[in-house]
């Protein structure tokens, strides 16, 4: 996107072609002969665009990121240079947040937890400000770390849907495909969480994102938009702690809680991680 005229145009595809989306392929599900698709109809449309989405922008970023000279050799050139690659992302992001991701969450408990809605809202405004200050290293930010995503959202749509098969005593052949399919999402998710979420995002935040914004703060070439690059700065400073926090409630959960499927045998970290049962959370109802 050149200009925020594109970008607002961007932006509005993208919430839109979600939403049509989401009511399109739950009157799909809901038309299905699976019953666990059935009932699960809202989530799994939900997780199906939010993979696509994933998807997309991962390719685009890693496109950018990964081209020779892509990002500049002095911290100028990466945060005041504008990047039409970066206001995209940016754009396609706001978009299906704000018109697509916060009105499903009114509808669909599963999308509907303070941590999400945190991270949507923190999410949202990184990506208002890299519309205005479309720096480089975005490519990494709204693109290239969504990598670990994509497996993240196989492993919870299983998760769930494994869940809701044994709660309604779905055939054992299709409840062991379900676990199969989560345990392997999981497999992939868990070291990519800490290579691109911990390793990477970290080397980025504190490598070049934090050092950049204090050497170009003083510059005149900065004027009118120190206060964007102090907000994307404390952004890509918060969502690392938020990194961190997952991760040391990921580790405790399976630390405390380790479970071995019984059809699978991957270890599940439970707990605060895990997807309850609706047989699991009555059995938490009638406790005393």
């Amino acid at each position: 996107c050149a200009t925020l005229g594109d970008a607002a145009i961007t932006a509005a595809v993208s919430g839109v072609a979600a939403a049509v989306s989401q009511l399109l392929l739950v009157a799909a599900f809901r038309r299905s002969n699976n019953r666990v698709l059935r009932d699960l109809a809202g989530f799994a449309a939900h997780h199906t665009i939010e993979l696509a989405f994933m998807i997309l922008v991962t390719l685009v970023g890693a496109a950018g990121f990964l081209v020779p000279g892509a990002v500049g050799p002095t911290a100028a050139a990466r945060m005041l240079a504008p990047n039409g690659t970066v206001r995209w992302l940016a754009a396609i992001l706001l978009g299906k947040l704000m018109i697509w991701d916060f009105p499903c969450a009114f509808f669909i408990k599963k999308v509907r937890s303070a941590v999400i809605l945190g991270h949507h809202a923190g999410m949202a405004a990184t990506c208002a400000l890299a519309l205005h200050v479309p720096f480089c290293t975005g490519l990494f930010y709204l693109g290239v770390c969504e990598l670990s995503t994509i497996p993240l959202q196989i492993w919870e749509g299983f998760e769930y849907a494994h869940k809701r098969a044994v709660d309604t005593a779905a055939p054992e052949r299709q409840v062991t495909r379900l676990a199969a399919v989560r345990d392997a999402g999981y497999t992939a998710f868990a070291p990519l969480f800490v290579v691109v979420r911990l390793l990477a995002f970290s080397w980025i935040t504190f490598g070049c994102l934090l050092p950049d914004t204090l050497a170009v703060l003083p510059t005149a070439a900065a004027a009118g938009k120190r206060t964007a690059l102090r907000m994307l700065c404390g952004f890509g400073v918060a969502f690392n702690a938020l990194m961190l926090y997952w991760f040391g409630g990921a580790v405790v959960g399976m630390l405390n809680q380790p479970v071995t499927e019984e059809f699978t045998g991957v270890v599940v970290p439970t707990g605060d991680f895990a997807i309850p049962s609706e047989a699991e959370e009555a059995a938490v109802r009638v406790e005393p």
